[in-house]
């Protein structure tokens, strides 16, 4: 009994103890994994995810939906995080070569946004230090005051050609909600019309920056001078990466920004 014991204590261990070599092919995840600590263990990751400064690069292994085995594998990963946007069949390959890979989803509410972030935390050792994170995430969002009856009609754009906004099942829907807003947008698939956008007449439009098109979005909004968000001066633009890949440590902050955009 004793030997069966320890054995599940060892095995215990070596599941959840912290990885010295990981592989990340989200950037979400990779935000997360330095959030939590990790640097120079962080030795994999994807053409889209950007390191902190003064943290040594990882080798680029693909894309966020194609990777490259052969380059994962030379990295000699103890763990890879895959998105629900990794290709399966990779993910296949990568478990028949012995590594292990562990597929983290894309939260649809800052809930699983705190979900998700403690099982990566799980996965790598830190889940006290996670909840800490937590603790203060939600105390900050608790600070954050609004009159439920005032909420401001907005719309977020956050895509060009087609123009695509913020659904309601997504964290930014959750932004615009802590930070007393009211999505005109709540329905469909994401893709909006100019001409929705003018007949729905928000009080505000905020745009992402999106690799700077969002300037030139607003000089187009800014011809529909009837409108509301035209007239009162509310066309803002915000940071894309703050307010599309948010970790639990800089929802509040975006939060915060929307709800000084919206009652100002």
């Amino acid at each position: 009994m004793l030997r069966i014991i320890l054995t599940i204590l060892v095995l215990t261990s070596l599941i959840f103890s912290a990885p010295k070599r990981v592989v990340s092919l989200g950037p979400i995840v990779t935000k997360q994994l330095y959030l939590l600590g990790l640097t120079d263990e962080v030795v994999g990751n994807s053409q889209y995810c950007i390191e902190p400064k003064g943290v040594k690069k990882a080798v680029k292994v693909g894309s966020v939906i194609k990777s490259n085995i052969e380059t994962i594998v030379t990295l000699e990963p103890e763990i890879v995080f895959a998105t629900g946007l990794s290709d399966p069949s990779q993910i296949e390959k990568l478990k028949n070569l012995g590594i292990r890979v562990e597929t983290i989803i894309t939260p649809k509410s800052y809930k699983e946004m705190k979900e998700v972030f403690l099982q990566v935390a799980k996965l790598i050792d830190k889940t006290d230090y996670a909840k800490k994170i937590i603790e203060e995430s939600d105390k900050e969002l608790k600070k954050i005051k609004f009159n439920e009856n005032n909420r401001k009609e907005i719309f977020f754009q956050i895509g060009k050609d087609p123009i695509f906004t913020v659904i309601k099942e997504s964290f930014m829907n959750d932004i615009i909600g802590f930070a007393g807003g009211k999505n005109i947008a709540i329905s469909g698939n994401g893709i909006y019309s100019r001409e929705k956008v003018v007949e729905q007449n928000p009080e505000f439009i905020v745009i992402t920056t999106m690799g700077g098109v969002g300037k030139d979005e607003v000089k187009v909004w800014k011809k529909f001078s009837e409108m509301k968000a035209v007239k009162r001066n509310h066309i803002s633009i915000v940071d894309q990466d703050l307010f599309c890949s948010p970790t639990v440590k800089t929802f509040p902050k975006a939060v915060k920004e929307l709800n000084t955009i919206l009652f100002k």
